[in-house]
């Protein structure tokens, strides 16, 4: 599954500053999966998610699995942390420079791509309330995210979507 995520026009600029590596106080990038939950699909048969950014539809030889690859998620972390409050945090600050240089960075749009090996499964395994790309001068961990998202509104944050295979 691949999630597409839009950059608002206002943070494109800071985006690509951050992923070009341009000198100065850098701010901290991170990817935020909110409010995941395992279905009871994912219960019955448990599941692994490895999480890449910006996959190329044509992958080069040179391309090696950790050019892109940001984290993993699976039934046995998330049965500790799933809730509407559950907040999980990938720091992409390594990522996204060495994306720039292969020119595989766009501040237009980012992809988040979820890749599993479970071929049997047709239906969701995991959904998570909201993804996102977080830019911030201070760390970005789930506590402050938690504390920002009280002062937002439920209509800025909901973009549901369902991790499953095709």
């Amino acid at each position: 599954m691949i999630v597409a995520v839009k950059v608002p026009e206002i943070a494109r600029k800071r985006l690509s500053m951050r992923a070009e590596g341009s000198a100065g106080n850098l701010p901290n990038l991170a990817l935020v999966l909110q409010g995941l939950h395992i279905t009871e699909a994912g219960r019955k048969h448990g599941f692994e998610y490895r999480i890449y950014l910006n996959l190329p539809k044509k992958r080069s030889l040179e391309d090696k699995h950790e050019d892109f690859f940001v984290g993993v998620i699976n039934s046995f972390q998330l049965s500790h942390h799933q809730n509407e409050e559950s907040i999980l945090v990938f720091a992409l600050g390594r990522l996204a420079p060495a994306l720039a240089k292969k020119g595989l960075w766009n501040s237009d749009e980012v992809n988040i791509a979820l890749v599993s090996d479970e071929t049997e499964t047709k239906e969701p395994l995991v959904t998570f309330k909201n993804v996102a790309l977080v830019l911030a001068q201070a760390q970005i961990t789930p506590e402050a995210l938690r504390a920002l998202t009280k002062k937002i509104t439920p209509a800025h944050l909901h973009h549901p979507h369902a991790a499953q295979e095709k």
